[in-house]
């Protein structure tokens, strides 16, 4: 995949993220906090395998390491894409709010925020996994850089995107800033300041049949503390919009129509055309403390929504067990 695809599918991921997707100085300053334990969220696999993972060591030293993986509630048969470098710095106010992965198993993130998801700045740190064939390094096109000894290269897309990438081993790592000046210096920061982490994967009871399974799905965990997180899973719906399914501690605040639902009555909003990180659909029940929501973000926001029975079918399917624990949501590195 060229590097440019790769920035426009990054793009188009977090843009679809609703709550629920660094010339070459280098910068000395690094952070010296001791990192903390950190879960990760493996891919959902419904077999037994074996992952080889690489782990990034603070000497820059490459150390496989092979683990078992874990069955997790998804309905598709992917191999599972673990994190294991975290920062041990991010800009003053700079928590993290979000993780994420893919469900065939090509990337994982992390998303770190100083207000939400939706506003403020933010940063998202992902890893990437290279397929047969995928360019190792720079792709010429672009300014190189050196992260940590490894070679890399600088997106300068607007005043508010910037990205930085660069290639360790099987592996491609990218920096995305939102709304951060300059955003150089602090992506290279974050970038030299990641260090090893071991993993303890956490699952995420959380599937649903009926939700399409593209190359774009995803799932992961998302909130502003630990005790008010919320587990989701999100797919592309003909070609047309995104849907997510997530189980929350709170209700939308939305007013809606009465419909039934899960043996109960749910409740249904169309909007013709959203504002902001609105949806033009939403479905949601209550589960009893917690809410089932099935949302639909059209790629034209300007179109009505009319998906009630298909987002009706997918929220009947939708098995969800406890919600995992997340002690790192709202925490700073």
């Amino acid at each position: 995949m060229r590097t440019d695809d790769f920035e426009n599918l990054l793009r188009e991921a977090l843009e679809h993220q609703a709550a629920q997707a660094p010339s070459g100085v280098r910068v000395l300053a690094r952070a010296t906090r001791r990192p903390r334990r950190r879960w990760w969220l493996p891919v959902g696999i419904t077999v037994a395998a074996a992952l080889v993972t690489v782990a990034l060591l603070p000497t820059g030293e490459m150390r496989p390491t092979v683990e078992p993986a874990a069955t997790v509630g998804v309905t598709v048969t992917a191999e599972p894409q673990r994190l294991t470098w975290e920062p041990t710095w991010m800009p003053p106010n700079m928590v993290e709010r979000d993780r994420s992965a893919a469900t065939n198993g090509s990337w994982a993130a992390s998303t770190w925020a100083n207000v939400s998801l939706t506003s403020g700045q933010k940063i998202v740190f992902m890893v990437n996994r290279l397929k047969p064939g995928e360019p190792t390094g720079p792709d010429g096109f672009r300014e190189k850089v050196e992260v940590s000894g490894y070679a890399g290269q600088w997106h300068e897309n607007d005043s508010k995107t910037n990205m930085l990438v660069w290639w360790v081993g099987s592996s491609r790592l990218t920096l995305t800033s939102y709304s951060i000046s300059p955003a150089r210096p602090v992506l290279l920061r974050v970038a030299e300041s990641l260090r090893y982490v071991p993993e303890q994967p956490l699952k995420i009871p959380l599937s649903s049949p009926e939700l399409p399974t593209t190359a774009e799905s995803k799932f992961g965990i998302t909130g502003d503390s630990p005790g008010k997180a919320t587990m989701y899973t999100e797919s592309i719906l003909d070609g047309e919009g995104t849907v997510r399914v997530e189980v929350r501690p709170d209700e939308p605040d939305f007013s809606g129509a009465k419909v039934p639902l899960r043996g109960g009555d749910g409740r249904w909003r169309v909007t013709s055309s959203p504002r902001g990180a609105e949806p033009n659909e939403v479905l949601w029940f209550d589960l009893g403390g917690r809410w089932l929501t099935v949302t639909y973000y059209a790629y034209d926001r300007t179109k009505s929504g009319q998906h009630l029975a298909a987002l009706t079918r997918i929220a009947e399917s939708v098995t969800a067990g406890p919600t995992p624990s997340a002690p790192w949501l709202g925490k700073t590195p």
